[in-house]
């Protein structure tokens, strides 16, 4: 088993913002170190030539191609604005000088 000593716990106690009641320490110092043993486990394992997980779902998007449009009507898209202008939409100020 890993050994977990209290200044450990103390330190992740700080770092997380969390208060351990006295009552518990022992409990959480057990927990901690079975934790560390499954890491451990899990570190021993011989992963040589097995790809990086990104997602646990291999799937694919199939969405539209990215493709710049320079077609748009922007006279119509800025005609839709509740303020039209002919070459931009106005908008109330929102900053202060």
């Amino acid at each position: 088993m890993s050994k977990v000593t209290h200044e450990m716990l103390d330190r992740l106690a700080m770092l997380t913002r969390l208060e351990i009641p006295e009552d518990k320490r022992e409990s959480y110092l057990e927990d901690f170190a079975r934790m560390l043993d499954f890491v451990d486990q899990l570190s021993a394992i011989d992963t040589t030539g097995v790809a990086p997980l990104v997602h646990p779902i291999e799937e694919t998007v199939t969405g539209a191609p990215d493709v710049p449009v320079t077609d748009a009507d922007t006279q119509g898209i800025l005609a839709q604005s509740p303020a039209p202008d002919p070459n931009y939409f106005r908008v109330p100020k929102v900053m202060k000088k």
